[in-house]
């Protein structure tokens, strides 16, 4: 969603674009183990800032750089406990959480002028994102489970970006190329976790 985009003062061509941005989504995981099940809603969210460098005298092409924090939670049956992984139903809750550092390169285009503020958008890109820190934590009915840091995380993730839309509604769509887990194997089995998220929502633009 975009709630405002610069314009320019005193007919000011040198304007700038969507300088500070917001996302909210759903994550689905892509390649899970056989029988995994997601439940509840698993989500991400973001926020930062970005820079816009235009480089047509229009100024409706560009490409921007920036810096972000995200925070993700995902809810599903996969339980970690004293260094393995289990596809299970024997519990009463289970998620997995993690906060992120994020760097977006965007290749951007849209319809805006020093004076249209409503305008259509499309901008697709890169992420590199460095997990800061994770969380796993499951309750049964006789125990609860908490752990940190679990060092089965790839912390340096790569994910490819779309957005698009018009005025304040833009679609978002974020999906990783590099697998959450870097090593791990379900149930003592030979199945390696390679799950990838796909996060499908809305972004916000900002001045």
């Amino acid at each position: 969603m975009v709630f405002f985009a610069q314009g320019g003062a005193d007919q000011d061509t040198a304007y700038l674009e969507d300088q500070l941005f917001f996302s909210l989504g759903y994550t689905s995981l892509m390649d899970t183990p056989n029988q995994f099940q997601q439940n509840g809603f698993s989500y991400g969210l973001s926020l930062g800032f970005i820079k816009d460098i235009p480089f047509n005298k229009r100024r409706n092409l560009g490409v921007a750089v920036g810096v972000g924090y995200a925070y993700h939670r995902h809810n599903h049956n996969l339980l970690y406990d004293k260094n393995s992984f289990e596809v299970s139903d024997d519990y009463r809750s289970n998620f997995f959480s993690y906060s992120s550092l994020e760097i977006p390169f965007e290749l951007r285009w849209r319809t805006s002028t020093y004076d249209k503020f409503k305008f259509w958008r499309v901008y697709s890109g890169i992420t590199v994102s460095y997990i800061l820190q994770n969380r796993s934590k499951y309750r049964a009915e006789q125990k609860t489970e908490v752990l940190r840091n679990l060092k089965e995380i790839e912390k340096l993730q790569y994910g490819v970006t779309l957005s698009m839309g018009y005025n304040t509604w833009n679609f978002y769509a974020n999906y990783s190329l590099t697998s959450l887990y870097k090593e791990g194997v379900v149930n003592d089995a030979d199945e390696v976790i390679e799950m990838k998220p796909l996060r499908l929502g809305l972004i916000f633009y900002m001045l």
